[in-house]
């Protein structure tokens, strides 16, 4: 007669997947960490227009007076939006929203969808006051 090889008993093998779980689980941990990013920070029009008409830092909303950001680059609607909550003039209010990229772009992208009233990401958002400054709100990094 053959001697047949034994079968691993079913403590062995119950060892041997415990075993690997362990080894595994760290590893993809450490990859959704590394893989995986944050969306990026959502600010609400309703914010952003309260701290460009009161001068006060709001949140996590600075404010300054300095230079507008460039017409040319502004986002219509969005200006638009501000200076109908504000009560001034479009010409009045520029708001610039930074080029995302990767994966932020779809985030961003969504996150406005789903909330029209909300900024997502960079952004510089100015308001001309009477005496010809420009009062400027960008979020704090």
């Amino acid at each position: 007669m053959k001697a047949g090889r034994r079968a691993p008993s079913l403590l062995s093998q119950l060892l041997a997947t415990i075993v690997a779980v362990a080894l595994c689980v760290p590893l993809l941990h450490f990859l959704v960490v590394l893989l995986v990013q944050p969306a990026p920070p959502a600010y609400s029009l309703d914010a952003i227009a309260s701290a460009l008409g009161s001068g006060i830092a709001i949140g996590k909303l600075d404010v300054q007076l300095t230079s507008p950001p460039p017409a040319s680059q502004q986002d219509r609607a969005l200006s638009l939006a501000l200076a109908d909550r504000l009560g001034v003039e479009p010409g009045a209010v520029r708001v610039v929203v930074a080029k995302q990229a990767g994966n932020d772009v779809h985030h961003a992208v969504s996150a406005m969808e789903e909330m029209p009233d909300q900024i997502v990401g960079d952004f510089t958002a100015a308001l001309r006051m009477g005496d010809g400054r420009w009062r400027v709100v960008r979020p704090i990094t």
